[in-house]
């Protein structure tokens, strides 16, 4: 049984992933660096360090995903979420003072996107890069992957992702893509889509795989018509 100093443990890795994930993404955002890539190669890293600990979901929308498909439980995923989100406005914090600039205010001033055209091509881009990206981190929870090559499936399919999101969005308006709503807050995109789109592409992910790679359902199905009042004729 998982003890309370066990979450903790939990919950602080999850902080402290997702705390570099966003100052990675910002400052590079701030250096012209290829955010996408260096976002892949810091989350396979973190896949090899963290998952032991938390599971290095660093992100709400991975966390939603998986508890979607219960590999996770509901106290864990609001500890999750908690923690991810705190770790994102630690590191916005950080970014701020180290570059001497008022982002605080910048990016939390500016008020959320009311334009539902907008809200929707957002939504759409960034559930479609969900989806790609969480179906290989499902290959990995449910152990279709080899564990010595688990961060690099997970990298490869969030550099996947990026790049089918940032592919759409850059037809529909030139909108950035972060598969990742702690991130995309801290970014100053107060764009439901990007709250909303990330969650429901990582649902239909996992659940998407589960279907297709696993008999988790074919024994549900089984099993469902057993009703007690047949249990009490045996």
């Amino acid at each position: 049984m998982k003890t309370d100093n066990f979450h903790v443990k939990q919950f602080f890795a999850e902080l402290l992933g997702t705390f570099g994930f966003a100052l990675i993404v910002l400052f590079a955002s701030l250096g012209g660096f290829p955010g996408y890539v260096l976002a892949a190669v810091y989350l396979a890293v973190s896949v090899y360090t963290l998952s032991s600990i938390s599971g290095a979901h660093l992100n709400p929308a991975v966390t939603l995903g998986l508890f979607s498909v219960h590999k996770i439980s509901a106290r864990e995923a609001i500890g999750y979420i908690t923690s991810q989100f705190l770790g994102a406005i630690l590191a916005l914090v950080m970014y701020a003072l180290i570059t001497d600039k008022s982002a605080l205010p910048s990016i939390f001033n500016k008020g959320w996107e009311q334009n539902m055209s907008d809200i929707l091509r957002v939504f759409l881009f960034e559930a479609v890069g969900a989806v790609f990206f969480t179906m290989g981190i499902a290959a990995v929870v449910w152990n279709k992957v080899s564990s010595s090559i688990s961060g690099v499936v997970i990298g490869a399919s969030l550099f996947l992702g990026l790049t089918l999101a940032t592919g759409l969005a850059y037809v529909s308006g030139s909108y950035p893509s972060y598969l990742n709503p702690a991130l995309a807050l801290t970014s100053g995109y107060l764009n439901m889509g990007y709250i909303l789109g990330p969650v429901v592409g990582a649902m239909l992910g996992m659940n998407l795989y589960r279907y297709i790679a696993t008999n988790e359902l074919d024994v549900a199905e089984v099993a469902a018509p057993v009703s007690p009042m047949a249990k009490m004729k045996k």
